[in-house]
């Protein structure tokens, strides 16, 4: 006999000062990628990439450890879940590197015919290009989306199912892992291209197994007030600063990575903001992933029509900041789910349960089958 599935356990609440953070530091980021163009305010912005792994973590966790999911069902729901705003992204870079291509940009500054088709053919299925040393040289930030969908893996097939104790002693092997490639290399700063792909993979596996750890050890749940805005604060001043050289800049990558962005996660995770700020908060984990997504080669498109038109960095660039927000909100708004909607149609069909028709087998739960129940088993 089979019975229904077991009811998800209702989402645990919003925690809006992460989304605060969330999207505070895809801003920085964008500010960081936009040291080409004269801009040097953000000059510890690409460790906001190891902030984003250890609040993936951190947020799947806490979302999906007391679910029964079905780890290929997860699979695709993550999948879903990136590739929207990712395809927005990466059609951008196309545009971008075909406009290189056209004689108006000189021989040798864009990606040669033949790497831009072997590159879209492998990027559009979120996979690292085989023919250029950049691992997505269409997008270039979409190597850490690639980094993320693999640590969702692991946690599907693996890390939902293991104890605490064993992530922990995982988390330790990551971490000297990562010390060593950090050593080898003298930056953190690598992941992007296929020489420092170990470097990449090295960010994701420490900051996601300390966000999952994170997840299982704040248990009190978050109260509202104004000292929400300390790991806030926080955040932007870590990425804000200048990174020191030589030796130190080991221990400063490390400390923020292993130390300072934890602590941060952990006081955001305590505290929520106040009611006052809770639209603004909401609003900026919104459209955060969209910003990171589309950034990039807008960058590059709008330095070139700025320049083309003679303007000076000071006057198009503001305007541009606007214009990245406006569109990222479109696209949180109305191409993300919209287009999530219509994959998960595709990718995730819902049939009814063949014990209750007005009950539907939702995708990553586990079905229970009991050959021989309890007689004492009441009937519903």
């Amino acid at each position: 006999m089979s019975v229904a599935p077991q009811p998800l356990q209702p989402p645990p609440p919003r925690l809006l000062t992460l989304d605060a953070m969330r999207g505070v530091a895809a801003l920085l980021v964008v500010l960081y990628h936009l040291r080409d163009k004269g801009v040097f305010w953000a000059q510890s912005g690409y460790l906001a990439v190891d902030f984003f792994f250890l609040l993936s973590g951190f947020v799947i966790a806490r979302t999906y450890d007391h679910r029964q999911i079905n780890a290929l069902a997860f699979a695709k729901l993550r999948l879903i879940r990136l590739y929207p705003l990712f395809f927005a992204g990466l059609m951008l870079g196309v545009a971008q590197r075909a406009w290189e291509l056209t004689p108006k940009f000189a021989e040798g500054v864009g990606l040669t015919f033949s790497q831009f088709l072997i590159s879209l053919q492998f990027n559009l299925l979120l996979l690292p290009s085989p023919a250029t040393q950049p691992l997505f040289p269409l997008n270039g930030p979409a190597w850490s989306l690639f980094f993320e969908l693999l640590a969702n893996l692991a946690y599907g097939f693996f890390f939902v199912r293991w104890r605490l104790a064993t992530l922990r002693y995982l988390l330790v092997i990551a971490a000297v892992f990562l010390t060593l490639c950090v050593a080898q290399s003298a930056t953190i700063n690598g992941g992007s291209a296929w020489p420092s792909a170990h470097i990449g993979l090295a960010r994701v596996m420490f900051s996601f197994l300390a966000g999952i750890i994170l997840a299982r050890t704040i248990a009190a749940p978050a109260r509202h007030t104004w000292w929400s805005l300390v790991p806030v604060t926080l955040l932007i001043t870590v990425l804000l600063i200048p990174p020191p050289s030589g030796q130190a800049l080991l221990i400063y990558e490390l400390g923020v990575v292993m130390v300072v962005a934890p602590a941060i996660v952990w006081l955001g995770a305590r505290f929520n903001p106040p009611l006052i700020l809770n639209k603004i908060s909401a609003h900026l984990g919104h459209i955060s992933y969209a910003i990171y997504a589309i950034h990039h080669p807008l960058i590059f498109i709008g330095g070139y029509c700025a320049l083309e038109a003679g303007l000076p960095n000071r006057h198009w660039i503001p305007v541009f900041l606007i214009a990245l927000i406006w569109a990222s909100w479109g696209l949180a708004r109305h191409w993300d789910p919209a287009t999530q909607s219509w994959l998960k149609t595709w990718m995730l069909p819902i049939s009814p349960s063949k014990t209750s028709p007005s009950k539907t087998k939702l995708p990553f739960e586990r079905q229970v089958s009991i050959k021989h129940p309890p007689k004492t088993q009441s009937k519903r």
